[in-house]
């Protein structure tokens, strides 16, 4: 198994922040918001790479687009926190499009993904480790049935194989949150038409899971979305509760 000083993260760190409009103000992208620890303000997109380091991850790929020179700005080559930061910049692609641009940067046969606007410290190399004893699987995405954690919109089956992602329908079987951190195969992509509006929740999860090739594994750690004002501000609280640690913080 790849050692986890060799991994690279490839985070999602676009993303307009429509409904967070009031918060971002069209300064930056939703990742950056500011997250307050008392005497200072630090971004949100700190905190889903502090655990990363915490697990030994050093190599980073930052996928930008809209306002990405913000992010850029405060990273840089990741030096200042221990880390190697890269970047590639599909300007305002969907979410399918800017992992497929950034297999040009990683040559594993398999990806790491966080988004940028979620709070989910899963354990990276179990998580990979699980995706690794099914071949037939080419995603395997984080799942949290935490009752705070959000509505779900999937369906498992026993094994883990996700039944239906998206759409609910009538279909029997635990019902659990896609909290948008998964394990992508190269191969995932193969044979699709890759434009820059290929979305992973809207083209590939439905397409893999109609195919028996999407997977799931349960994790039971905390889940924050900063997708409306509301959630975001739930984060701030959990943060300045000391239970969320930034990366600037995090001592190599």
């Amino acid at each position: 198994m790849t050692r986890v000083g060799d991994l690279t993260a490839v985070v999602l760190a676009g993303g307009l922040g429509t409904r967070l409009r009031e918060i971002t103000r069209n300064r930056y992208p939703k990742p950056m918001v500011p997250v307050g620890l008392g005497d200072r303000e630090v971004p949100f997109l700190e905190f889903v790479l502090a655990p990363l380091k915490q697990q030994g991850i050093r190599q980073v790929l930052l996928c930008i687009g809209h306002l990405g020179d913000a992010v850029r700005a405060h990273f840089g080559d990741g030096s200042e926190f221990g880390i190697d930061i890269r970047y590639d910049d599909a300007g305002d692609a969907d979410t399918g499009a800017r992992v497929h641009s950034a297999l040009r940067h990683v040559d594993t046969p398999e990806l790491f993904v966080a988004c940028g606007d979620v709070y989910h410290p899963v354990e990276v190399v179990p998580f990979l480790r699980g995706f690794r004893t099914r071949p037939d699987w080419q995603v395997q995405v984080a799942a949290s049935d935490r009752p705070d954690a959000g509505t779900p919109n999937m369906i498992l089956a026993p094994d883990g194989r996700v039944i239906t992602h998206g759409a609910m329908g009538d279909n029997k079987g635990p019902a659990v949150l896609e909290t948008g951190t998964l394990a992508i195969r190269r191969t995932a992509f193969h044979g699709q038409n890759i434009g820059p509006d290929y979305s992973l929740t809207g083209d590939l999860f439905p397409l893999l899971a109609g195919q028996n090739a999407l997977g799931s594994m349960l994790q039971s750690v905390p889940f924050f979305d900063i997708g409306t004002p509301e959630r975001y501000r739930r984060f701030c609280a959990y943060a300045k509760s000391g239970r969320a640690r930034p990366l600037s913080k995090i001592v190599s």
